[in-house]
């Protein structure tokens, strides 16, 4: 537990810089990459480590051609050299829906009060909801669905959540 805790402990300090200064620094996204790469080398799971690097490499990449900041690509990138392309896949879906989220209420709230509505939205912040709420709970059992039976599926993901065994 220790290893998520530092990347989940990196990943806030990365979305308390991005929503305070729209900037996420290399000296926190490099390292991180680097030490989930060496830690998977080291656990054996190399494989998850290289592809959930690859997959956040792409992702953040194509966000910069759309308007996203190159920290967010780290960012992005150093997660899925931490979890994997799966948990990155939804780690990413979260963050998406915060960030659309996010930006309807911007949107509604500008539109009410007639106020320029702000250019960006400090991805990292979305990141890290969306790393939290698959870090701390249940979620990531909902995707089990390909591993399994589809008749199955509902009782097992049920008790992986209320921990029956």
């Amino acid at each position: 537990m220790i290893p998520w805790l530092a990347v989940f402990l990196i990943t806030l300090k990365c979305a308390i810089d991005d929503y305070r200064e729209l900037k996420i620094y290399d000296i926190y996204t490099l390292p991180a990459i680097a030490s989930g790469f060496i830690f998977h080398v080291f656990s054996g799971d190399l494989q998850n480590s290289v592809t959930g690097m690859a997959l956040g490499l792409a992702v953040g990449f194509t966000g910069t051609l759309f308007g996203g900041g190159g920290g967010d690509a780290k960012l992005i990138t150093a997660i899925g050299a931490w979890f994997g392309a799966y948990d990155l896949i939804l780690i990413l879906i979260i963050a998406l829906l915060v960030a659309m989220t996010w930006f309807s209420v911007m949107f509604i709230q500008s539109f009410v009060t007639g106020k320029e509505m702000p250019k960006v939205i400090p991805f990292g912040v979305c990141l890290f909801i969306g790393l939290s709420i698959i870090l701390f709970s249940g979620w990531r059992y909902l995707w089990t669905i390909s591993e399994i039976g589809l008749s199955e599926w509902p009782h097992i993901v049920t008790a992986k959540l209320f921990h029956q065994p």
